[in-house]
């Protein structure tokens, strides 16, 4: 009795589906990169009229009234572009948790531009404290940063993923430094600075520090240069040493209000060579993303002309998937299989491998990256933890988990991961 071979036309229809989705994820993909360049974007935009608004507050409107509505106008624009980004097109891979997340920060954005203007006009008026307006607009910036997080969160490919970890966290960087500015002038502009302030000012250092260290992982060595000459200017070198004359200013000594010009320059310079390492950054990330998304469509194109020589073909004993000794597709194991050449591509099996490295292959190359993205879910969650249950701001939270690492001697996502367990398990106990 004789059998006939079963069909591999299942297989190769399900081989070129894998292709197909996988160009359809880089074409969301790359779509949520331009949200995140106009994001960040939009994040510089606020910073500087932040930074311009506390100082007018601080002169009682008589300094930076004509730049005060320059920027705001700049800033309604980039709001603008972003916005009308902000569609359906852009964010078709937002599914699971991590696309509810990038959903709700995008309303939340969205909430927040709303407001802005109303906002403006009380800075207008005076009718607003510039520490008020520092938080407001903060609290704009952050869910802005939110944003470019989940996006990093949902991207599947280890190339873009660490371009997007890499300028999440210069971003989040340049976001403490620009709130150390706005701090930092307001001590100078009023003539002193107390304990509080000085602690504050330097929790927005140590804040700098831990993003900068991160952005170094990701970055390339093109990039860590650029930052490591920014690092060693004399301009740095000058904000340093004013950092120091402010340490030493904690018991409310005078100093003169007109070192807040100095200041207000020497961080405004530091924070707008941020911004072009930024833009290099997300010029890196648009090309990046658009490249990977047409290396996929050859890698198409050549699959389907190897299926559609290899139709009808039918593997022997020697390299069916059965006897195969390679893991199965999706299988977490780690192993290398040979690579699959046209003279080598004899069956329709032999692509199925190449396909399945190819998984295994952007799957080990994204670990790092959501490693990085998994310790800042984790302390993000133990700060949140913290704010509810002792009724302190998100500021205090992270200085509180940092002092106990550093008398722990424990690293700041272990200590998270502990007060969460700890937090559960309070919980659970709970009748």
């Amino acid at each position: 009795m004789s059998h006939n071979p079963v069909s591999t036309r299942p297989a190769e229809q399900f081989l070129l589906a894998a292709k197909r989705a996988e160009i359809q994820a880089l074409k969301s993909l790359a779509a949520n990169c331009e949200v995140v360049a106009l994001t960040g974007e939009l994040i510089h935009s606020l910073q500087r009229e932040r930074g311009i608004s506390n100082v007018f507050l601080a002169s009682g409107g008589t300094r930076f009234a004509g730049q005060r509505l320059v920027q705001a106008s700049n800033s309604q624009a980039s709001a603008a572009a972003l916005i009308a980004r902000f569609d359906v097109h852009a964010l078709e891979d937002s599914r699971g948790i991590a696309g509810m997340r990038l959903l709700n920060g995008i309303a939340f954005v969205l909430q927040g531009l709303d407001e802005l203007d109303g906002l403006r006009q009380r800075i207008a008026l005076l009718q607003v404290s510039p520490l008020d307006t520092m938080h407001a607009i903060s609290r704009l910036i952050a869910g802005l940063l939110a944003i470019i997080f989940s996006a990093a969160d949902i991207s599947n490919n280890p190339a873009v993923t660490a371009l997007l970890v890499a300028l999440f966290n210069l971003l989040q960087g340049k976001e403490y430094a620009g709130q150390e500015r706005g701090l930092g002038s307001m001590g100078f502009a009023a003539g002193h600075f107390d304990e509080t302030l000085c602690e504050r000012l330097l929790h927005l250092q140590q804040g700098q520090t831990r993003s900068f260290v991160e952005f170094q992982k990701f970055a390339d060595a093109e990039m860590q240069q650029d930052w490591l000459r920014l690092e060693n200017s004399a301009q740095f070198a000058e904000l340093s040493k004013l950092r120091g004359v402010i340490a030493r200013l904690a018991d409310g000594a005078p100093v003169t209000p007109e070192i807040s010009e100095v200041w207000y320059e020497l961080t405004t310079w530091r924070i707008d060579r941020m911004h072009d390492l930024e833009q290099a950054l997300t010029d890196a990330l648009l090309a990046t993303s658009r490249q990977q998304l047409e290396t996929a469509k050859a890698s198409q194109q050549i699959y389907q002309t190897h299926v559609s020589t290899l139709s009808g073909s039918v593997a022997d004993d020697r390299s069916s998937s059965l006897f195969d000794p390679l893991p199965i597709p999706g299988d977490d194991e780690t192993q290398t299989a040979p690579t699959v050449t046209p003279e080598l591509a004899r069956s329709v099996h032999e692509l199925v491998r190449a396909q399945a490295d190819h998984i295994r292959q952007l799957s080990e190359e994204l670990a790092s990256s959501r490693r990085a993205l998994a310790d800042r879910k984790c302390i993000e969650r133990a700060k949140g933890i913290l704010m509810k249950s002792l009724g302190i701001s998100e500021e205090q939270a992270h200085a509180r988990l940092q002092r106990q690492a550093m008398t722990r001697n424990m690293r700041l996502v272990d200590l998270a991961n502990a007060v969460i367990e700890t937090h559960e398990a309070t919980r659970g106990a709970l009748p």
